[in-house]
């Protein structure tokens, strides 16, 4: 059952009309590409904070201050690929770090619509790399919410297809697995999502797509091959509208005999566990378990 702290989340989440923020967003065509986020003092107080430019990009690293962890989570922030870190991805890997004990590293990449998936995919490949190189590392995660989880399984994918090694773990929350947005039990789920909309993740997920068939694994990657992959983990609500395609994913695993391990969890909303509810300390626990 869901809390009682979800549930006050659910009831601001809707007051706050946000399921048509990414149509509006578009309608107004005014697109801020190029502001970089900068975690507040609060956030350097408690963890390690750096940032540095890859292929012209802020990429923010964040580690505990004692240690710097042989455990590397290179994680993709959600957004719907057009908006960029927000401050509760910051205190969610700040709350990842002091679960963990894992040295996080949060690119800011290049945001649809002035860019495009190719255009991440040649940020998250060098950054990728970077850190198998990296002496310094033992274990890699890829991670990410909604967009960052299509984007963390993508790369998963290519790294396999050119022969890079896997991650030790894929973690998955909220996944954007398929932006054709054509899964037809999306439409029972639309009425209970209170934040994403249908139209405007379509517009969205083309915009970033591009030049790429929006069946492209590296952009839908629930249309590639799963077989070689690092272990998974996926976190799921049963009110996101998302669910639909996590469940159809958790079904080709089972299908191909792929192990995976699925959390859903009843009545909650999109990124719940970026948000400081009682449900979040569970996810947490889960990823502990991981490393």
């Amino acid at each position: 059952m869901a809390s009682i702290e979800s549930k006050i989340m659910v009831f601001i989440l809707w007051r706050m009309n946000m399921k048509r923020s990414i149509d509006r967003y578009f309608k107004k065509a005014r697109f801020d590409q190029e502001k970089s986020f900068t975690p507040s003092k609060r956030i350097r107080s408690e963890v390690f904070v750096e940032t540095v430019k890859t292929l012209g990009r802020d990429v923010i690293t964040m580690r505990p201050k004692a240690t710097e962890s042989k455990t590397k989570v290179l994680y993709f922030h959600g957004g719907a690929y057009i908006f960029g870190i927000k401050n509760f991805h910051v205190n969610f890997a700040k709350q990842l770090i002091q679960s963990t004990g894992a040295t996080v590293i949060m690119p800011d990449y290049p945001l649809a619509p002035d860019h495009c998936a190719a255009d991440v995919y040649a940020m998250a490949e060098t950054l990728y790399q970077k850190l198998c190189d990296d002496k310094e590392t033992d274990q890699i995660f890829l991670m990410g919410d909604s967009s960052g989880g299509g984007i963390a399984l993508g790369l998963a994918q290519h790294l396999r297809e050119i022969g890079i090694r896997q991650p030790d773990k894929i973690i998955l929350l909220s996944p954007w697995l398929d932006v054709t947005m054509s899964n037809p039990e999306i439409l029972v789920v639309d009425r209970d999502d209170p934040i994403l909309g249908i139209d405007g993740l379509i517009m969205a997920g083309s915009a970033y797509a591009r030049d790429w068939d929006r069946k492209d694994p590296r952009v839908s990657p629930i249309y590639g091959d799963m077989h070689g992959l690092a272990d998974i983990q996926l976190f799921i609500s049963t009110h996101d509208l998302l669910y639909p395609d996590a469940k159809k994913f958790r079904d080709i695993m089972q299908q191909q005999s792929i192990p995976m391990e699925y959390h859903e969890y009843p009545g909650l909303f999109h990124d719940w566990m970026l948000f400081h509810i009682p449900e979040s300390r569970d996810v947490y626990n889960h990823i502990s378990k991981a490393g």
